[in-house]
């Protein structure tokens, strides 16, 4: 199924499978007593001389991964359709991108010789993921209905709650939430 495989990030029913010198392979693990190949992402080669062949690490938000790929930087990768993954977009890092992590609306990058760096990817995420866990869903509402209920909310939760932009946090907007989202039933 795969070689020389590096790392392994997980994602929905996904194992995401960082191979070292071949990009990044998806195996379906719905059932995991038969994993299933769905695709693969040959992602450009990021070695220089005297380090190892990346892609290095994995982590995501929502429908994206964000993979460490060496001398590239990092690389954002779609993942709406887990049979055809494709880069997105590459965030350019001075060093040699070792390592991801996400926390929060935050990307951690371990760059080599270049120390680290912090880069907000808050535009990565719905705008609806009010608890920042990379999906819609009823926790999201509760965040909302919180704030509707405070009035006055958290600021941060204010502007990204203003489903209807109507300058405030109200009925309409858990309404338009429950319907769009299709959690009427809640």
């Amino acid at each position: 199924m795969a070689n020389r495989v590096w790392d392994i990030g997980l994602w929905e029913n996904y194992a995401v499978l960082i191979c070292k010198g071949h990009g990044i392979k998806i195996i379906d693990i719905s059932d995991p007593a038969n994993p299933e190949y769905m695709g693969e992402c040959i992602i450009p080669d990021g070695k220089i001389e005297g380090h190892w062949a990346p892609p290095f690490d994995i982590d995501f938000i929502g429908k994206n991964a964000f993979v460490g790929n060496g001398s590239e930087g990092v690389l954002v990768i779609d993942f709406s359709d887990p049979s055809v993954p494709r880069i997105v977009e590459r965030i350019d890092t001075p060093g040699y991108s070792w390592g991801v992590n996400i926390e929060g609306e935050k990307l951690y990058v371990s760059d080599g010789d270049e120390g680290f760096h912090i880069i907000e990817v808050s535009d990565y995420r719905s705008p609806q993921d009010f608890d920042y866990d990379g999906d819609v869903d009823g926790n999201d509402l509760i965040k909302l209905s919180v704030t509707y209920d405070s009035k006055d909310g958290h600021p941060e939760y204010n502007e990204k709650c203003d489903l209807d932009d109507d300058s405030d946090v109200d009925e309409q907007d858990l309404e338009i939430f429950t319907v769009k989202f299709g959690m009427n039933n809640l």
